[in-house]
């Protein structure tokens, strides 16, 4: 599996890239639903989400990934 960071820009600041684990479980699966929790300070009205797969030996095959939904709450 690839990695997958994001990195959250808001009116007052942008967070550092964040990489989203879950320590118990294969996350980013088919079909599956997943939530991360992280930390940041306080960046204001979210402006912007930058997604990244870091596929690293999977870009030489064409690594398929789609994300269908993406939400924030506080």
């Amino acid at each position: 599996n690839g990695r997958v960071s994001i990195i959250v820009k808001g009116e007052k600041n942008q967070s550092n890239e964040i990489f989203l684990e879950n320590k118990n479980k294969d996350s980013f699966e088919r079909g599956n639903n997943d939530e991360f929790g992280f930390k940041s300070e306080d960046l204001g009205k979210i402006l912007s989400i930058k997604v990244t797969l870091h596929s690293g030996i999977f870009s030489i095959f064409g690594f398929d990934w789609f994300l269908e939904k993406f939400m924030i709450q506080s």
